[in-house]
């Protein structure tokens, strides 16, 4: 991951996947973490990867509230 903090610069997909199977060292973690709170694309990018991992089909779309 680049170091630098401007906002358009995010984690390569290599490294949001390591996080996903926490598999960084600890300060890789920490820069992730860090992005990760003010991020709202990559946490979204993080929670689609670990609900693969788990194996939980996600859908691919949201189906809208049905009126009753």
């Amino acid at each position: 991951m680049n170091s630098t903090s401007q906002f358009d610069l995010h984690p390569d997909a290599d490294s949001l996947n390591a996080f996903a199977e926490q598999a960084l060292c600890e300060p890789e973690r920490e820069q992730i973490f860090a992005h990760l709170a003010r991020c709202s694309r990559c946490r979204q990018v993080i929670y689609l990867a670990q609900q693969a991992a788990a194996g939980a089909e996600t859908p691919a779309w949201i189906p809208a509230t049905v009126p009753t």
